[in-house]
């Protein structure tokens, strides 16, 4: 490639290029003409002009030709009865024919003196190039040896299909053609960078593929950092910039009353974590945690199903970033709202048979149905988790036969919301016939684990004695601790052996595995055989990481592991002060204070002791080869120290009422539209840091810990402090009031918040949920989740919004309609209390008989109310107007009704005739 570079510098006159132009579908031939000037690479005409439509000589040709291909100027042969040795281009000429890189004109003639071909110059740039012609290529409009040449170039985007390719060439066609070359040689360009995280890096060329690099050192996050790249034997250097984002959750949602699912902005790892969803007023229901494919969302199928409408909080801890960084304890609750109708995830229908008299249908979510036809015929439904139904035939019926399609015509399919697909619902499915059996491989998972992995999807169902596990050497068999169990990719099973398998003195253990019994959903055996699978013992030793003292104690510790150990006892520990007394460790147990010799599921136990006394540093010492981990290492030894300084911050906790002062009124209204988070401790953080310009880490007064109806707080929401001098909390601080409360009584006002952006319960009463978290004291307690599920009085008046007269005085057919602000009861209507008012023809004397009777909804909407007005003398061409004059006994349907009061007068829209 080198060589070809440096020859199409030598023909720059004609073929002028370089590695900084821009791309040649940029650029017209004038402007490559311009840009090569620029570049120093042309020296241009002495007119200025670019000459694009000069013609060039075949001798001309050929002589730049042989110059680019390095040919020495030929001294012997004459390949051509026209080029003689006594002329200037005889060298090149010869030279250039011997090479291939030009043909004769025919008659064993070269004509040196008629111009060059479009084709001609069209083979030498593919030469020149380093591409193949293609043989026995036949193009429209070129001769027959330049075909192979010309279809070349047009499959490497040399050029564009054309059909004058035996026209003399112009500088300019030249100029393109070459500067095409020059950019093939040139190898693909990088047309997008995509950094993965701080070590891997993804380039994409533009050839369309993509090349990943795994960097050496992480680059430094934030920082433009440039990187090296291979692809298609070219290295290219470039500039990537790692923008770090610290692992957040995304969103938190209820996708429907069987699941909830917690999405991350990254990969996660929750292999040590726990996820709980607890409905407010609930106990936990939540099952185990499921993480998507590439590990952002994780799921969780729920035990029992969730109430529309209603509130559920999750709650997870030990959630890890895939570099391992610890995630803090999240906590949040939603709303529960499934408005989504159920739909066909998959349908299939596979057998290993001519003939099968079933099929399965997997729906989007949980979901009930009524009845499901093919044809006339009604086949029954069957499910274990009413997501996955098999339908199978009645044994009268004429089975499905392989090959053919058929529709499924579902009923009353819908979810546990209550929400309805289109009914019916139709699906189709091709009945597959599949005789293929399945295979496996085993694949070791851990010390006491393995799967058997198979090619395909397989039926849940496992044989007692499907699986048998024998040592490879001793031929002793090992006992499961249970049948294997199904993952969630329906392709593989986890077998789990009792005990450990590997010897102490041994680093492996050899197995000889005898599976039989699975089938695939086709209902295909898989052969029975024997394979081997090796077990490696894990060599790294466990260690002990951190110690706590654990809030509001000063006699219980949190140790945590590298990973999961056992043989955990207290003997296993040495806890001194700073004077190396001994202070004794009277238990080991767990969170919920059950003995144990083993960590949970977050590599963690609870060492009970003696009381801490003495202020300063204390070390807690795990003795070296004391417990073991699952591979049967023991562990290092290790000591760590933390400090006590006798001052354990009291577990702070936080009320959430519906009293925005703490008075003793419950005055959470309509019109009001506050709350209270009252803390039990009066040091509860406060305000802005100086250093950030944000708030200070566990503000109180930080709206981002709170929601309402499990979202963020909405804008205009004010979350303050009541002043702490305000010693009777009733939002004045007055004569004698001194002694200063400190900060534990923070008020959330709604009522800022902009009308469309404001809960409906806020406005017109109802429930709404408000939760707090993350809130900290000076002292270094945290609160736990708090949670409130309040009621918001509504004290709200409703109004008259509008109202509009139909049909004709003349009949007394006139009607009123009145559009309240609010839905409203109008059983004990006053119509005294409600007044229309208008003229008579004459203009000054006002109608009679305008009293509003026979009130009824308009329609559904009991926001409007329809009157009957029987008069004849109402002028409808002059002005109407509406008055309230007290209580009319026309309500809102508030717990407390609130009565229409005294409103207007309105001007009354006119559609009525006389």
């Amino acid at each position: 490639m080198k060589k070809s570079l440096s020859l199409l510098l030598v023909m720059a006159l004609v073929f002028g290029m370089f590695a900084s132009m821009a791309s040649a579908a940029d650029l017209s031939a004038k402007d490559k003409y311009d840009v090569l000037i620029q570049k120093g690479i042309l020296k241009g005409t002495t007119t200025g002009d670019a000459q694009l439509d000069a013609k060039l000589t075949r001798a001309q040709f050929a002589t730049i030709a042989a110059a680019m291909a390095g040919l020495t100027p030929a001294t012997v042969g004459e390949t051509f009865s026209d080029v003689k040795k006594n002329q200037w281009w005889y060298g090149a000429i010869e030279a250039a024919a011997k090479a291939g890189l030009v043909n004769g004109t025919g008659g064993g003639k070269f004509s040196p003196r008629a111009n060059v071909t479009v084709e001609s110059v069209i083979k030498v740039a593919v030469i020149l190039a380093g591409k193949k012609p293609v043989d026995g290529a036949k193009v429209t409009g070129s001769s027959a040896w330049a075909g192979p040449y010309i279809q070349a170039a047009i499959d490497e985007g040399l050029i564009s299909a054309r059909t004058d390719y035996k026209s003399d060439a112009t500088r300019g066609q030249t100029i393109d053609i070459a500067y095409n070359a020059y950019e093939l040689l040139q190898g693909p360009k990088v047309t997008g960078i995509k950094v993965l995280d701080e070590k891997n890096v993804e380039v994409t060329f533009s050839d369309n593929k993509v090349e990943k690099v795994t960097l050496p050192t992480a680059l430094e996050a934030n920082k433009e950092t440039e990187i090296t790249v291979t692809h298609e034997g070219k290295t290219y250097k470039v500039k990537v910039t790692y923008v770090f984002q610290a692992l957040k959750v995304e969103s938190v949602n209820a996708v429907n009353l069987k699941e909830v699912e917690v999405k991350f902005n990254k990969a996660v790892d929750i292999d040590t974590a726990t996820f709980t969803v607890t409905p407010v007023g609930g106990s936990v229901i939540a099952d185990t945690p499921v993480l998507s494919a590439d590990e952002k969302t994780v799921s969780l199928a729920l035990a029992s199903n969730l109430a529309q409408n209603s509130y559920v909080t999750v709650d997870f801890s030990g959630v890890k970033a895939a570099d391992g960084t610890p995630f803090a304890p999240f906590s949040v609750t939603v709303k529960v709202n499934d408005t989504v109708a159920p739909s066909v995830a998959e349908i299939k229908s596979l057998t290993k048979d001519a003939e099968t008299n079933a099929f399965e249908v997997t729906f989007s979510e949980f979901a009930y149905l009524d009845t499901v036809k093919v044809g006339d015929v009604i086949v029954a439904p069957f499910s274990l988790d009413n997501k996955t139904y098999t339908f199978t035939l009645p044994s009268s019926a004429t089975k499905f036969e392989a090959g053919k399609t058929y529709e499924a015509v579902i009923n009353g399919l819908r979810d546990l919301a209550g929400n309805y697909a289109t009914q019916p619902l139709k699906a189709s499915f091709t009945v597959v016939r599949d005789q293929i059996k399945p295979v496996y491989t085993l694949v070791p998972v851990n010390p006491t684990q393995f799967d058997i992995v198979f090619n395909e999807e397989m039926q849940n169902t496992v044989p007692v004695d499907a699986v048998v596990v024998k040592n490879a050497v001793t031929d002793a068999t090992l006992f499961q601790s249970g049948l294997p169990v199904r993952q969630s990719d329906k392709k593989s099973f986890r077998v789990t052996l009792m005990g450990a398998p590997i010897a102490p003195d041994k680093t492996s253990v050899e197995l000889k595995v005898s599976v039989k019994g699975f089938n695939d959903v086709a209902g295909n055996t898989v052969e029975a055989k024997t394979s081997n699978v090796t077990l490696l013992k894990e060599s790294v030793k466990p260690e002990m990481t951190t110690v706590r003292l654990m809030p509001s104690t000063n006699n219980r510790l949190e140790v945590t592991f590298s990973e999961p150990v056992s043989g955990i006892a207290t003997t296993d520990f040495a806890l001194t002060d700073s004077d190396n007394t001994v202070i004794a460790i009277t238990s080991v147990e767990n969170s919920a204070g059950t003995a144990v010799s083993a960590t949970d599921a977050s590599n963690r136990v609870y060492l009970d002791t003696a009381a801490l006394t003495y202020n300063g540093t204390f070390k807690l010492a795990n003795i070296v080869d004391s417990v073991t981990d699952t591979s049967g290492n023991k562990n290092i030894a290790k000591v760590i120290s933390f400090t006590y300084n006798d001052v354990v911050a009291p577990q702070v906790t936080a009320a959430i009422v519906a009293d925005k002062n703490v008075d003793g009124t419950l005055d959470l209204t309509s019109a009001t539209q506050a709350v209270a988070v009252k803390f039990n401790q009066t040091d509860v953080v406060n305000g802005i840091s100086v250093a950030t310009g944000n708030f200070k880490d566990g503000a109180a007064n930080n709206p981002a810990n709170y929601t309402l109806n499990g979202a963020a707080l909405p804008s205009g929401t004010v979350v303050k402090f009541i002043d702490s001098f305000d010693a009777d909390m009733d939002g004045t601080v007055s004569g004698g009031e001194t002694t200063d409360r400190g900060y534990d009584l923070v008020q959330i006002d709604f009522s800022a918040v902009a009308a469309d952006a404001k809960a409906t319960a806020l406005k017109e009463g109802g429930k709404i949920v408000v939760t707090a978290s993350n809130i900290k004291t000076v002292a270094g307690s945290t609160i736990p989740f708090a949670s409130a599920e309040l009621n918001v009085v509504d004290v709200t008046a409703p109004t008259i919004a509008g109202a509009y007269l139909t049909g004709d005085a003349s009949d007394a057919s006139l009607k009123l309609t009145v559009q309240f602000s609010e839905e409203v009861t109008y059983a004990a209507f006053d119509n005294t209390k409600l007044v229309l008012a208008g003229k008579q023809a004459d203009g000054t004397t006002s109608a009679t008989n305008l009293l509003l009777t026979a009130p009824a909804y308009d329609g559904a909407d009991k926001t409007k109310v329809v009157f009957t007005i029987a008069s004849t003398d109402l002028d409808v061409t002059k002005p109407v107007t509406l008055t309230a004059t007290s209580v009319s006994n026309i309500k809102d349907v508030a717990t407390t009704p609130n009565d229409l009061g005294a409103a207007g007068p309105i001007s009354v829209v006119i559609y009525a005739t006389n």
